[in-house]
């Protein structure tokens, strides 16, 4: 089983419980990119209906972990996109 999100706290939620991160990327163009966070793990579904209907309980310590885990591998990702970026549409200057 896996489950796609982008809400950072649920991803939290997720991998305090166990679940495993199975891979991140960047999604949206122009402005508005979101990072998407794929889960897998056999509790991942009930873990996330949990979630959502305000039922999910966790340790503390872990889930901030977790946060601080999540975010420390989407700004990775945000960096190395933004560097891409800029090696690739950089500057270029022309002879007129």
């Amino acid at each position: 089983m896996h489950i796609l999100t982008t809400d950072i706290y649920e991803g939290a939620y997720l991998l305090s419980q166990g679940m495993q991160l199975e891979k991140l990327w960047l999604n949206g163009k122009n402005g508005k990119r979101s990072v998407v966070f794929e889960f897998i793990g056999p509790q991942v579904e009930l873990l996330r209906k949990d979630y959502q209907k305000g039922r999910a309980s966790a340790n503390v310590t872990k889930l901030k972990q977790s946060i601080t885990e999540l975010k420390d591998r989407m700004f990775s990702l945000l960096r190395t996109a933004e560097t891409e970026r800029r090696e690739n549409h950089g500057y270029q200057f022309f002879n007129i």
